[in-house]
């Protein structure tokens, strides 16, 4: 072999290892958990009986007597607190807070889209929310609807956090907010400064900050849902996921992890976890057709059962 076909050979072999080991592939749950412990919130179709998917054991855990129920607003919405132990869902118009042994089940305020949030310095747990989701006057601008809001999950005086109806949830240090809906943005609280409309007056959906400082969002870009991406604060798309197979991609971030979201695709009616930074995935083996997803994956070291639950 020449020289000049020994580099070319060698070349290619680099590039197929390159996109190997960088490139999306699937692997088990426990491989891509590695020691840490996950959990996924689902409610079976029939009748809305709000579980938990324990990730390592692949046990699916009734929630006491919760129920899900659909009101003026979509259901898939809520999650998983930091802790790994506290469940905000809907119940009709209603957001509510259920303990993962079905206790402290009780209703936390009228609205829609919760996220939680904590806050880093005094440790409290947040919903933030949409007054009106029914009822946006969505915008190409990242303007419209009833103010963002934000209320103590165990109680005290809700607050407006910002002037417009975004439904992504905060940054960790509450500073950023996203929306995905008519257009894609990410507003600076600080400033003011709306930033994103990728692109400009097209639909996307299911936003969700990442739960660091990074101040990037996810969501599913353009109408034909084939793919979710990653955008920061310049509006940029930093990360993409293409749907797996045929159908419909749908995806959103934890709440308590940046690397991990989870995804379903309509195609073959299935759920995975993704591991953001390697774009490994792990089927979760529950089937879209008996249950919907709440809100993203939570990924960690539980705490002590009861912590910070009434």
């Amino acid at each position: 072999m020449t020289t000049w076909k020994a580099l070319c050979v060698l070349a290619l072999g680099l590039f197929i290892a390159a996109g190997t080991a960088h490139g999306r592939s699937e692997v088990s749950l426990k491989e891509l958990l590695g020691d840490d412990a996950g959990r996924q919130l689902f409610y079976r179709k029939s009748d809305g009986a709000l579980f938990y998917f324990e990730m390592r054991s692949g046990e699916m855990v009734r929630v006491g007597e919760a129920v899900v129920k659909k009101g003026k607003f979509d259901a898939w919405r809520g999650g998983i607190n930091a802790d790994g132990r506290r469940f905000l869902y809907q119940k009709g118009d209603t957001i509510r807070v259920v303990n993962d042994d079905g206790a402290g089940d009780k209703a936390v305020v009228d609205g829609a889209n919760p996220h939680w949030w904590r806050d880093p310095e005094t440790g409290t747990d947040y919903v933030v929310y949409n007054q009106d989701a029914a009822k946006i006057d969505w915008r190409g601008d990242g303007t419209g609807g009833k103010p963002t809001m934000r209320v103590g999950v165990d109680g005290g005086e809700a607050e407006q956090i910002w002037a417009h109806c975004y439904d992504a949830g905060l940054s960790a240090d509450g500073t950023h907010i996203g929306d995905a809906y008519k257009g894609a943005f990410i507003g600076n609280r600080t400033t003011g400064e709306i930033v994103g409309n990728l692109p400009p007056d097209e639909q996307h959906c299911v936003g969700s900050m990442l739960p660091d400082n990074t101040y990037r969002m996810l969501y599913e870009k353009t109408t034909t849902h084939h793919c979710i991406v990653i955008a920061d604060t310049s509006g940029k798309i930093v990360w993409s996921f293409e749907r797996i197979g045929s159908g419909q991609i749908f995806g959103e971030a934890s709440a308590n992890h940046p690397d991990f979201c989870v995804v379903s695709m309509s195609g073959d009616q299935k759920y995975y976890l993704v591991r953001i930074s390697t774009k490994h995935y792990a089927d979760m083996g529950v089937s879209m057709e008996q249950y919907q997803r709440v809100g993203g994956p939570w990924v960690g070291t539980l705490s002590a059962a009861g912590d910070g639950a009434e």
